[in-house]
Protein backbone atom coordinates (compact mmCIF):
# COMPACT_ATOMS: atom_id res chain seq x y z
CA UNK A 1 0.00 0.00 0.00
CA UNK A 2 2.73 2.45 0.95
CA UNK A 3 4.65 1.78 -2.26
CA UNK A 4 1.57 2.34 -4.43
CA UNK A 5 0.67 5.53 -2.58
CA UNK A 6 4.24 6.75 -3.08
CA UNK A 7 4.09 6.04 -6.81
CA UNK A 8 0.71 7.75 -7.19
CA UNK A 9 1.89 10.78 -5.25
CA UNK A 10 5.27 11.16 -6.93
CA UNK A 11 5.26 14.21 -9.14
CA UNK A 12 7.76 12.60 -11.50
CA UNK A 13 5.39 9.71 -12.23
CA UNK A 14 3.68 9.88 -15.58
CA UNK A 15 -0.09 10.06 -15.91
CA UNK A 16 -0.48 6.38 -16.75
CA UNK A 17 1.82 5.32 -13.91
CA UNK A 18 -0.05 7.42 -11.34
CA UNK A 19 -3.42 6.27 -12.64
CA UNK A 20 -2.40 2.60 -12.48
CA UNK A 21 -1.19 3.04 -8.89
CA UNK A 22 -4.46 4.74 -7.91
CA UNK A 23 -6.46 1.95 -9.52
CA UNK A 24 -4.38 -0.70 -7.73
CA UNK A 25 -5.00 1.02 -4.39
CA UNK A 26 -8.75 0.87 -5.02
CA UNK A 27 -8.57 -2.84 -5.84
CA UNK A 28 -6.82 -3.63 -2.54
CA UNK A 29 -9.98 -2.83 -0.55
CA UNK A 30 -8.23 -2.18 2.76
CA UNK A 31 -8.23 0.73 5.20
CA UNK A 32 -4.71 1.98 4.44
CA UNK A 33 -5.38 1.98 0.70
CA UNK A 34 -8.65 3.91 1.12
CA UNK A 35 -6.90 6.42 3.39
CA UNK A 36 -4.19 6.94 0.77
CA UNK A 37 -6.80 7.47 -1.96
CA UNK A 38 -8.70 9.98 0.19
CA UNK A 39 -5.48 11.86 0.98
CA UNK A 40 -4.46 11.98 -2.69
CA UNK A 41 -7.96 13.09 -3.74
CA UNK A 42 -7.87 15.94 -1.23
CA UNK A 43 -4.25 17.06 -1.26
CA UNK A 44 -2.40 16.18 -4.47
CA UNK A 45 -1.52 19.35 -6.39
CA UNK A 46 -2.19 17.66 -9.75
CA UNK A 47 -5.81 17.94 -10.88
CA UNK A 48 -5.64 14.68 -12.84
CA UNK A 49 -4.51 12.68 -9.79
CA UNK A 50 -7.24 14.22 -7.62
CA UNK A 51 -9.87 13.49 -10.27
CA UNK A 52 -8.88 9.83 -10.70
CA UNK A 53 -8.54 9.27 -6.95
CA UNK A 54 -12.07 10.64 -6.49
CA UNK A 55 -13.35 8.48 -9.33
CA UNK A 56 -11.86 5.30 -7.85
CA UNK A 57 -13.16 6.18 -4.39
CA UNK A 58 -16.68 6.51 -5.78
CA UNK A 59 -16.52 3.44 -8.03
CA UNK A 60 -13.49 1.21 -7.29
CA UNK A 61 -14.56 -1.76 -9.38
CA UNK A 62 -13.92 -0.49 -12.87
CA UNK A 63 -11.57 -1.61 -15.59
CA UNK A 64 -8.21 0.06 -15.99
CA UNK A 65 -7.64 1.07 -19.59
CA UNK A 66 -4.52 3.11 -20.17
CA UNK A 67 -3.75 5.03 -23.37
Amino acid sequence: TADLAKIAGTREAGGSESRAALWALAQMDEADAWAALRRLAAEDPREEVRRYAERYLANPRQSLILP
